[in-house]
């Protein structure tokens, strides 16, 4: 019975870490963009992600960092940021596998506002045609309720990639010579991250000129 006992035991401790093995091998990344009060944002601020320093990109302006998380499995991450002139914020947020994107306006140490945090949406995707080719420098537009347009164009691969506030939004892709538009009247982005797989038609040529020969030769006396 004891032997029994101690094999159960056995199997239930490397049973669990085998499973958290599984679980660790889905990656998630976090990206961050620190402003101040005015909307000015930073690039030399300190920034802790889980416990490590947060990577600066020059090219999206934000700090990032890929860690390991549970499969499906909600995790909490811890956030830190320090700033000449600003009170430190620290914050934790529930993540899983897959990519997250928040905004933070920090609070000057003189003011009496809060600091803003706020969870962003992000909307990825490709462009293409009806065969399966993607289509490159598609230029993809979402304005939202207050007129507010954001563009992007799709790289060679037919990929674009947006980070924005949730809401509902005018989405429109406007593809190169001889696809359609291709239009979303009302596009609803949530808080978080979501896929869009996107199919262009061909374009009618309108434009056109078509040659029709009567086959019929005239004969014409001098």
């Amino acid at each position: 019975m004891k032997v029994l006992q101690f094999l159960i035991l056995v199997f239930s401790i490397f049973g669990v870490s085998s499973i958290t093995k599984a679980q660790a091998c889905c990656p998630s990344t976090i990206r961050l963009y620190v402003f101040d009060e005015k909307g000015k944002s930073f690039s030399d601020a300190q920034v802790k992600i889980r416990g490590r320093n947060a990577d600066y990109n020059s090219q999206t302006n934000a700090y990032s960092i890929s860690s390991l998380g549970g499969c499906d499995v909600a995790y909490q991450v811890s956030l830190e940021v320090n700033a000449n002139g600003f009170e430190k914020f620290e914050k934790i947020v529930e993540v899983n596998s897959g990519f997250f994107s928040y905004e933070l306006r920090l609070k000057p140490k003189s003011s009496k506002k809060s600091p803003i945090f706020e969870e962003l949406s992000t909307l990825k995707g490709i462009v293409k045609d009806q065969s399966g080719g993607v289509i490159p420098n598609t230029v993809v537009v979402l304005t939202d309720a207050k007129g507010n347009r954001f563009e992007k164009l799709t790289n060679e691969n037919g990929h674009f990639a947006f980070e924005v506030k949730s809401g509902n939004y005018f989405l429109e892709f406007i593809g190169t010579a001889g696809f359609k538009t291709k239009k979303y009247e009302k596009f609803e982005l949530a808080k978080g991250y979501k896929y869009l797989d996107v199919v262009l038609e061909i374009k009618p040529c309108d434009d056109c000129g078509v040659w029709v020969g009567t086959g019929v030769e005239e004969n014409k006396k001098p």
